[in-house]
C-alpha cells in the first residue's frame, strides 16, 4: 500500500499521534482498523483542537467521516474535486472502505480560480479533411484523449473549474464525452450554435454572466502554458485583454536580393531568416469588452482585438515560448501526436 509512513492502526496512543503528524510532513495521519479499513483522517488541525479542549484520546481527536474517492475513479477528478471542495488529504478506499492510499494537495496546488474559461469549439476542421469528416477536431484523439480533454487538462491542473464550451458541428460527440464536467472535477455549460458564430460571436449569450477576467481559447491548441502565470499578468497589468504571443522564424530557401529603382543590387541576404510574433488563440478578456459585441453575429477574436484598440485601449501580449501548436493541418496533428507517443506532455 502507498503512503504507509502516514498510516496508523487504531491502537496509536495520543503522544505517538503528535510524533507521526510531526514526522509525516503532510500534517496529516490516516488511522485504519487490523483489516485495514479506513477509520479517520487525524491533523494538526485537530490535534491543537483537542488539545485546547483537553481531550487527549483517538475518540475524541479523529475525524470519522472525511471526504474519500473509490478505486478506479480517475485522480484527475479526484484532485479536482479535493480543489473544488478545499480539501488537502483525500482517502482513497475500495467498496469496503479499505485504504488503499491517500492523496494530498501541495500549497501550491490547493487554489481554485473562479475565472470562467470560454473554449470555442464550434469549428469544422475542413483542412483535416477526411479526419473530421465524421469527428469533430477537438474530439480528434492525441495518444489515449481528445485534444479538447488535454486542453481542458492543463486549465484543471492550474486551478480553472468553471467552462464555458461553445458548440456547433456534430456537438453531441463532445457533450456526450464530457456531459457537465463532473467526471473531471468541473462545470462545463455549453454554448449551443445554430450557425457559424466565428471565435467569439456566441459570447454575446454571456455578457451578463461574465462578472470576472476570462479565458478565450481555440478548442484545437495543445500547449504547456502556466494559464495561471498569464491570468497574474493580465491583472497586473490591468489592460482590457491580453494576447498571448509566440516568436515565429521563417527561414527563406532562397538568397533575397535588394533591387534599386535604377534595377541595380544593392544587397544580397543568403538564405535569410525573419522572425514575427504570432497569435496563439489564447486570450484573456475583462469582462467590460464583452459589450463590444454585437448581437447573434458572426465575430472571431482578432475582430474584438481590433475593436478594443480602436478604442483607444490597450491590449497586452504575453511572450510565451514553451509547447504549443495549433491542429489546424494534418501535419500539426501528426506532429503532436508524435509529440505525445515520445513522451511529450502538456
Amino acid at each position: 500500500m502507498k503512503n504507509s509512513s502516514i498510516v496508523f492502526n487504531e491502537n496509536i496512543t495520543f503522544h505517538q499521534i503528535i510524533e507521526a503528524v510531526e514526522n509525516c510532513g503532510n500534517g496529516f495521519i490516516a488511522v485504519v482498523d487490523n483489516e485495514n479499513k479506513l477509520l479517520g483522517l487525524v491533523t494538526d488541525g485537530d490535534i491543537r483542537r483537542s488539545l485546547l479542549k483537553e481531550q487527549i484520546n483517538l475518540e475524541n481527536l479523529i475525524n470519522k467521516n472525511p471526504s474519500t474517492f473509490l478505486i478506479g475513479q480517475s485522480e484527475k477528478s479526484a484532485f479536482a474535486f479535493m480543489q473544488r471542495n478545499h480539501i488537502r488529504h483525500l482517502p482513497i478506499v475500495d467498496k469496503d472502505r479499505k485504504l488503499i492510499k491517500v492523496l494530498t494537495l501541495g500549497e501550491t496546488e490547493f487554489v481554485i480560480r473562479d475565472n470562467p474559461v470560454f473554449i470555442a469549439a464550434g469549428g469544422i476542421g475542413k483542412r483535416l479533411n477526411s479526419l473530421t469528416k465524421d469527428t469533430p477536431k477537438p474530439m480528434l484523439k492525441i495518444g489515449e484523449k481528445p485534444i479538447l480533454e488535454h486542453l481542458l487538462d492543463n486549465f484543471i491542473k492550474h486551478g480553472f473549474v468553471n467552462f464555458y464550451i461553445s458548440v456547433n458541428y456534430l456537438s453531441e460527440q463532445i457533450i456526450n464525452y464530457f456531459g457537465d464536467g463532473t467526471s473531471l472535477g468541473i462545470n462545463i455549460k455549453y454554448i449551443k450554435e445554430n450557425k457559424r458564430m466565428g471565435t467569439v460571436g456566441s459570447l454575446y449569450s454571456l455578457k451578463n454572466d461574465i462578472k470576472t477576467h476570462f479565458f478565450v481559447v481555440n478548442a484545437d491548441i495543445l500547449t504547456s502554458l502556466n494559464f495561471a502565470d498569464m491570468l497574474h499578468y493580465h491583472i497586473e497589468k490591468n489592460e482590457k485583454a491580453t494576447m498571448c504571443v509566440r516568436e515565429y522564424k521563417v527561414s527563406l530557401p532562397y538568397g533575397v536580393v535588394d533591387i534599386n529603382p535604377d534595377g541595380h543590387l544593392q544587397k544580397v541576404l543568403e538564405k535569410p531568416i525573419y522572425e514575427f510574433y504570432i497569435n496563439s488563440g489564447i486570450y484573456i478578456l475583462s469582462p467590460c469588452t464583452l459589450s463590444k459585441l454585437p448581437e447573434d453575429t458572426f465575430f472571431d477574436m482578432p475582430d474584438l482585438i481590433k475593436l478594443i484598440i480602436n478604442d483607444k485601449e490597450a491590449v497586452a501580449s504575453y511572450l510565451f515560448n514553451g509547447y504549443w501548436t495549433d491542429i489546424g493541418h494534418i501535419s500539426n496533428y501528426n506532429e503532436a501526436v508524435s509529440y505525445y507517443r515520445q513522451g511529450g506532455s502538456t
